[in-house]
């Protein structure tokens, strides 16, 4: 369910505790393009936990408190899929990419995203992908092939 900006985190806040590098190289990814970076945002929320009158088993459930913020990125890619978007064609195909590395059980066609490139983007998507590949986590640890040897 898509939040509004009052039910919702900020974008740094919604990422500032994450320390998954398979989440923070999607969201280095997303931040490319403003189209999936606006799409993305409104899928941000907070963590929803009940709250009972007492401790006994059977206490009646009073409402709920709020935890740390969270990226729904199951539903925005559920979402995206079932609805699609009018994105441009590389930002579509970065998507498929972001939606690739929050998902694991999604496959990836090599040839039609990054074979067929991501137009202006190209060169960030290889040094993000790149980053997260060799051991980095697109914050603050570089991975193994992140300088160029000679």
């Amino acid at each position: 369910m898509k939040l509004n900006a009052a039910a919702r985190p900020s974008w740094n806040e919604g990422w500032a505790h994450i320390g998954s590098e398979d989440m923070l190289a999607a969201k280095a990814l997303i931040e490319l393009s403003g189209d999936l970076a606006s799409d993305a945002v409104v899928w941000l929320g907070y963590q929803q936990f009940p709250v009972y009158a007492s401790e006994a088993w059977d206490a009646e459930r009073i409402g709920t408190r709020r935890g740390d913020p969270i990226f729904l990125y199951e539903e925005w890619i559920a979402d995206v899929d079932a609805a699609g978007r009018g994105w441009c064609s590389s930002a579509d195909r970065l998507f498929h990419i972001v939606a690739a590395l929050l998902d694991p059980e999604r496959t990836l066609n090599l040839r039609a995203t990054l074979g067929y490139g991501v137009g202006s983007l190209e060169t960030d998507v290889w040094r993000i992908l790149t980053e997260w590949g060799t051991g980095g986590n697109n914050r603050d640890r570089a991975g193994r092939l992140s300088v160029v040897h000679r």
